[in-house]
């Protein structure tokens, strides 16, 4: 059964009252009030507030939820106020409500207070709203006495929608008609208009109408020390003459007050009756006022619970913010803590859905971890057997007992016999690799002794091979046959030639050494000086000249014709892979009698 808690603090009393069971039935579990006296003179009643609320509290902490918990302020510490709007959308009032009700409420700053508002009516194009604002301060203070004594509440109200939501439960808001409901409380007295089941206006009168009793001092006895028994209550008739005297006056003021609410006020239909309840007042039940008769509103009258209950009247508000959060429907939904829980509110919204989307999201992550769970065994499993295959397949079901039918090294290098033989023993033979892993690792070590077999054999397709002497004779008489194709040299004779390989070093590549003795017959000196430099020129420029700074110029005669050049020890060193067909083959031309 559910379970809720309705809190007043009030200037002189604080209030408790807890009820159980469902809106239309509900059960009053207690109700418990004590007064507020402040310690020290000049004090505030709120100090040891706490105090008394966690007394009264007692066992409930852990019953009651702070959703189930409301907390009542009296009227006296708020304002009302009447508001029109071009527009009746809530969340645009919501925006726009304290920056239109400022000028109205010029004795606080409009940032250091909490407004609420009802809807009186409203069309599409307009609204008309009653505004209530309080200090936050006050409320701040009697939410630290509600934390304090650990009943902190989801929110707040004033007790005019108390007070209406309890008239509601009792019956007594005729559709036909209007009516008034006062609350009177311990400074002041919340008047309540309602018109056609619809709540009008509110006003909250200050007035004090049970003064403190005063306590007299008397002189102590002979032989007794002044003390805490010098002090006792006296109700002498002077005192008690103005206390009644003070009590009239109050009284007066209040039915004046009442009289101008039901005469000030517009309503469609009459007022039928005056519903009392909070501090009783049986001078007030006595007579009419205005011609309407005065009641006594009891909505705990046929509460369950509540028969045994002396001042019933007195636990009307604490009783209507209960019945609110048990579920009660009202017509007035106040809320004072809606700035504060904003995001609270937006957050509900989005509970259900996130929740719903978290179940979905749990859901689809299980659903994915088990389907992976299973490949990845099927997948594990894949590779076991894989890896016993391998094996088998590269040294034998057991090469330690010579059963190697199967294998296809039958004599395996060392490295890979020890690496299969570890990955037989399962996870204990390599622990820092998976199977793949493993198969991977067996790979490699397959892969370097295929590499170290080429490189014997000379296959190895990164080994180097000696440079050819052939070769580099061969395009260093390409060239000198080329030029003599073009008419750039004349004719020559190859007195001598030799071509030899040399090994480098790390600072010299491998390259060969050609030297060349030749002569140039040209028709003149000049023609056979011509192509000389036309030779050491086309040589300079070829890819395969490892470096022209290299290139050994050969000693120059002139042969006694006067025309030829003798050339000795011409010298150049080739890298013959250079040459764009090395390795392609050079196709000697075809001479005249071949």
């Amino acid at each position: 059964m559910a379970r809720s808690c309705g809190i007043r603090i009030g200037s002189r009393r604080v209030e408790l009252l807890v009820l159980d069971g469902s809106a239309k039935r509900p059960k009053l579990v207690g109700y418990h009030v004590d007064t507020l006296e402040s310690e020290e003179e000049g004090g505030s009643p709120l100090e040891n507030a706490h105090e008394s609320l966690r007394q009264m509290g007692k066992g409930l902490a852990d019953k009651v939820s702070a959703d189930t918990t409301g907390l009542v302020l009296d009227s006296g510490a708020a304002v009302y106020r009447h508001l029109s709007l071009p527009f009746a959308d809530k969340a645009k009032i919501e925006e726009v409500l304290k920056f239109e009700v400022e000028s109205k409420i010029p004795q606080w700053d409009i940032d250091d207070t909490l407004c609420d508002f009802h809807v009186i009516s409203a069309t599409p194009v307009e609204s008309h709203l009653l505004v209530s604002a309080v200090p936050k301060g006050v409320l701040e203070e009697r939410l630290e006495v509600c934390r304090r004594a650990g009943l902190e509440p989801l929110d707040a109200e004033l007790d005019a929608s108390a007070l209406f939501t309890a008239a509601e439960y009792a019956g007594v808001l005729s559709p036909d008609f209007a009516q008034l409901l006062i609350y009177i409380g311990d400074g002041s007295a919340t008047l309540v208009v309602v018109s056609n089941g619809a709540l009008v206006t509110t006003r909250a009168f200050h007035f004090d109408l049970e003064p403190l009793e005063p306590k007299v001092a008397m002189a102590a006895a002979d032989g007794e020390e002044p003390g805490d028994s010098a002090f006792e209550r006296r109700d002498d008739e002077d005192l008690l003459g103005q206390r009644e005297a003070r009590r009239r006056v109050h009284l007066t003021r209040l039915r004046r007050e009442i009289a101008r609410t039901l005469s000030s006020v517009s309503t469609e239909n009459g007022f039928d009756a005056i519903w009392l309840c909070g501090v009783r007042v049986d001078e007030l039940l006595s007579e009419p006022i205005g011609d309407v008769e005065v009641k006594a509103l009891d909505p705990l009258a046929e509460v369950s619970g509540a028969e045994d209950l002396e001042d019933r009247l007195a636990a009307v508000v604490a009783f209507g913010a209960a019945l609110r959060h048990l579920g009660f429907d009202s017509a007035v939904t106040p809320n004072l803590r809606r700035e504060e829980l904003a995001f609270a509110g937006t957050f509900e919204r989005l509970e259900l859905p996130l929740g719903v989307l978290g179940l979905l999201l749990i859901f689809f992550l299980a659903a994915q971890f088990l389907i992976q769970r299973e490949g990845l065994q099927l997948e594990t499993n894949k590779l076991e057997h894989w890896a016993m295959e391998t094996k088998r397949f590269t040294v034998g079901e057991d090469p330690r007992a010579g059963k190697i039918s199967t294998a296809a090294l039958k004599s395996p290098p060392q490295p890979i016999l020890d690496y299969a033989l570890r990955m037989a023993e399962g996870d204990q033979g390599d622990p820092d690799r998976s199977r793949f892993d493993e198969l991977v690792r067996l790979g490699t070590l397959i892969g370097d002794e295929v590499s170290e077999l080429q490189r014997t054999l000379g296959a190895a397709e990164d080994a180097s091979y000696p440079q050819s002497a052939l070769w580099a004779a061969t395009l260093t008489l390409r060239v000198l046959e080329d030029l003599r194709e073009a008419g750039r040299i004349p004719r020559f004779a190859i007195r001598s030639l030799d071509s030899q390989y040399q090994t480098g070093n790390s600072r010299s590549p491998d390259k060969c050494k050609v030297e060349l003795d030749l002569t140039l017959f040209g028709e003149t000196q000049l023609q056979s000086s011509q192509g000389w430099d036309a030779l050491i020129g086309e040589i300079r420029a070829q890819p395969w000249l490892v470096d022209p700074e290299e290139i050994r110029e050969p000693s120059r005669n002139t042969a006694e014709d006067g025309t030829s050049v003798i050339l000795d020890g011409l010298t150049i060193y080739v890298d013959p892979s250079g040459s764009e067909d090395y390795f392609a083959g050079y196709e000697v031309p075809a001479t005249e009698g071949n």
